[in-house]
């Protein structure tokens, strides 16, 4: 370890290069590599809208700076997408695929920017564009690819900031923290570790910095809008935040967290990010770069209920700073077929293990694809509490949406006219709710209400609640309890989708026992 260190100490930067040297070759052609595969699948391989997708579509369509389950930068991104390219497919899953390859190129960029040559930046970038989290982020409009690619651009100032030792770096560390805020909370545990790694290390010094405390001014400003509007509706975020942890994310041992984030980064590519984590924290000029995800990993693991997902971002900095380390002791001790020896395999397998996170095959094939892996004791990461079905659920929520709505239109077409005029439909999640408004457009569906989420604070609208279609609910008597009658007019059924999405009945309610005003207090739930 203490020869790798020495390699790794080293400042020693490339030799005087051709002008084409300059340009970062390899970065630039493996993120043009996970863009391409992002598009390929989007293209020819796709399934159907992911349940997210709906909803922050329909933020869009609510402007605001802050949403009960997440900051207003996703919602902004869907709205512009929407106006510019469209609402395709392959057109809201476009700024997602170039998060994604942005995040590669910043990988390969830190290699670079670490001393590393061409063979040390293909091996990180080559880590990055297999890794299966970051493949299922690239793939599906969320916060999720935008969180990774902010939280890999603070990691890449902060390389600057050790390697050059110019305080300014500070100010771009505080942007990119504000910004990352505002597109999702997550941005938090990194601020953590910038606040450990300056306290805990030699990077004490930049306290007395100016640029430091302008940085952490300017993050704060640029977060002010959402923490005014979490202010302004009485923190709601916080309460969705207990009841995920408490009811919807599945419990997670640390042992487990450990093992799905061996799974979500691809298992051959732990020796390269675990020597980058030894490096950091062997040799002090390098100790921020390791607090940027040992603190983040104590804290989620300490919750207990964190998806493997969730650390992902913090990755990208250790498998730059590994590939390096490796390509340098390859370098020294003359380590013949080192390049085949690593690149080769990382490949392959990383084919091979694609399905994982692109849905490169028919859902069938993928089932039984899953089955294998099932088998041999590999669990979906991404699970949420009591939520199952025969595809992971990245996957398995692209599906049932267009059955959903067809039986919902058929339903409310068969309400007499003058019930019809003064329906509403009210869903369970904002999934439901959200393929109802994408979906329901030719079939002239009833305005569309949810109690979930942000869906509650947007309201009951200007309906009397006197005809009531209710999707997603499986307890008529509960929905008795607020009207006069209740009738079972339909089920809906799909293949491939969530269980609690297939068989789920479809309810008519009429005469509501109290305003829809009172019984609205009632339908408030944030998971």
């Amino acid at each position: 370890m203490t020869a790798i260190a020495d390699i790794s100490a080293r400042n020693d930067r490339f030799l005087p290069e051709r002008a084409w040297q300059r340009v970062a070759v390899v970065p630039i052609s493996f993120a043009g590599l996970a863009l391409l595969l992002h598009l390929i699948s989007n293209v020819f391989f796709r399934y159907g809208y992911f349940r997210d997708e709906f909803y922050y579509l329909v933020c869009g369509d609510h402007l605001a700076f802050g949403y009960v389950d997440h900051p207003p930068l996703i919602a902004v991104i869907a709205r512009g997408t929407r106006t510019l390219l469209g609402d395709s497919i392959v057109a809201i899953r476009l700024p997602s695929a170039f998060a994604s390859a942005g995040l590669v190129f910043l990988t390969g960029l830190m290699a670079r920017e670490l001393g590393g040559r061409r063979f040390a930046q293909a091996l990180a970038c080559l880590c990055a564009v297999i890794a299966p989290v970051y493949l299922i982020g690239g793939n599906i409009l969320s916060t999720i690819p935008f969180d990774q690619f902010w939280w890999t651009l603070c990691a890449f100032f902060a390389v600057r900031l050790v390697m050059t030792e110019d305080p300014r770096y500070w100010l771009a560390i505080g942007a990119t923290v504000g910004i990352g805020f505002e597109t999702k909370h997550n941005m938090v545990f990194l601020t953590c570790g910038i606040v450990a790694g300056v306290l805990l290390t030699r990077n004490r010094r930049y306290l007395r910095s100016r640029w430091l405390w302008i940085g952490a001014a300017l993050a704060a400003v640029i977060a002010l809008p959402n923490i005014l509007w979490e202010i302004a509706n009485g923190w709601p975020t916080l309460e969705f935040v207990r009841n995920a942890s408490g009811s919807k994310n599945a419990h997670v041992s640390p042992v487990a967290f450990i093992a799905n984030q061996i799974l979500v980064l691809h298992p051959l590519t732990l020796p390269i990010w675990l020597t980058g984590l030894a490096i950091c924290f062997r040799i002090p000029r390098y100790r921020l770069l390791g607090c940027l995800y040992l603190v983040p990993m104590l804290i989620l693991m300490a919750t207990q209920s964190a998806r493997a997902d969730y650390l992902a971002p913090a990755y990208p900095v250790l498998l730059a700073m590994g590939a390096v380390t490796i390509a340098r002791a390859a370098a020294r001790w003359q380590w013949r077929g080192a390049r085949a020896a690593l690149l080769v395999p990382l490949a392959l397998t990383g084919v091979l293990l694609m399905p994982i996170g692109l849905p490169i095959l028919p859902p069938a094939r993928m089932e039984a694809f899953t089955a294998r892996l099932t088998g041999a004791g590999v669990s979906d990461p991404s699970r949420e509490r009591g939520k199952t079905a025969q595809l992971p659920q990245y996957f398995a929520d692209q599906f049932g949406w267009t059955e959903l709505t067809a039986e919902v239109a058929r339903v409310s077409a068969a309400l007499p006219p003058a019930e019809r005029a003064r329906a509403v439909i009210f869903t369970e999640n904002y999934g439901e709710a959200g393929a109802l408004a994408f979906f329901g457009g030719p079939a002239h569906l009833p305005p569309i209400i949810s109690g979930h989420n942000n869906y509650y604070l947007w309201g009951p609208g200007n309906t009397t609640g006197d005809v009531v279609i209710v999707v997603g609910y499986t307890d008529s008597a509960a929905i008795a309890q607020s009207f006069t009658t209740v009738e079972l007019m339909g089920i809906t059924r799909c293949t491939y989708c969530m269980d609690y999405e297939n068989n789920v009945p479809i309810f008519v309610a009429r005469g509501p026992k109290k305003p829809i005003t009172e019984i609205w207090p009632g339908v408030k739930h944030y998971t």
